[in-house]
C-alpha cells in the first residue's frame, strides 16, 4: 500500500504545481480508516517531505469548511465523494466564495459523473479517484 501511495504522491504533486510539499485538507472523522492509515503512515515510514495537512471533521457545517478552506488555501482537498460533491453543490447553489484547489481528491465511494462535472468544469478543479 505505501509503494501504491507512492504513485499516488507523484500524480498529485505534478498535478498541485507544487512538487511533494503540497497543502491538503482533509475531511473525514476521527477514527476513520484513513485516520488509522495515515497515524501508521506517521509512527511506521520514513518519508522526509509530507503535505501540509488540515483536517476537518465530516460533522462541520459548509461554512466552516469553507471559512477553513479559504483560511489554508490547499492545494488538494481530500474527502468522500458524496460529501465533497455536496459541498461543492452547496457552494455553488449558495454562490460563496471558496479558494479553489488544483486537485479534488476523493475516495471510499464512487462520484456521480454530475458531481465530478460540477467540480471539473465549474470550479475548474482536477477530479481524481482514489477509490479502488
Amino acid at each position: 500500500n505505501i509503494a501504491y501511495g507512492e504513485r499516488e504522491r507523484e500524480v498529485l504533486a505534478a498535478l498541485s504545481g507544487k512538487g511533494l510539499r503540497w497543502r491538503e485538507v482533509v475531511l473525514d472523522y476521527t477514527g476513520s480508516t484513513l485516520d488509522k492509515v495515515l497515524d501508521f503512515y506517521r509512527r511506521s515510514t520514513f518519508i522526509p517531505v509530507r503535505p501540509d495537512r488540515l483536517r476537518i471533521p465530516l460533522t462541520a457545517p459548509v461554512e466552516h469548511v469553507v471559512e477553513e478552506v479559504n483560511r489554508f488555501r490547499p492545494d488538494v482537498i481530500f474527502g468522500y465523494a458524496s460529501h465533497l460533491e455536496l459541498i461543492f453543490r452547496t457552494v455553488a447553489a449558495r454562490g460563496l466564495a471558496m479558494h479553489r484547489p488544483a486537485v479534488v481528491l476523493y475516495a471510499g465511494e464512487a462520484m456521480t459523473e454530475p458531481g465530478r462535472r460540477l467540480i471539473r468544469e465549474d470550479f475548474g478543479i482536477a477530479v481524481v479517484a482514489f477509490y479502488n
